[in-house]
């Protein structure tokens, strides 16, 4: 048996928005989200709701894995 963990960072993966918090704060996140189309509806609606989204970045959500 192995305890090797792996970071998946390519292939076809889904998207996160993040948006930066200042210290000490947290940032915020949101999604997983399947592609663009559906990261700009959750933008939309965030902003519809007058969520704070200066500085978001969306970027592609890596995972550790037990398998390569």
């Amino acid at each position: 048996m192995s305890n090797e963990m792996y970071l998946q960072i390519g292939g076809d993966q889904q998207l996160v928005l993040v948006v930066p918090a200042k210290a000490p704060a947290l940032p915020a996140t949101y999604g997983p989200f399947k592609d663009n189309e559906a990261v700009a509806k959750a933008l939309e609606l965030l902003l519809q709701a007058r969520v704070e989204l200066a500085g978001a970045v969306v970027v592609p959500l890596n995972r550790v894995v037990t398998e390569p």
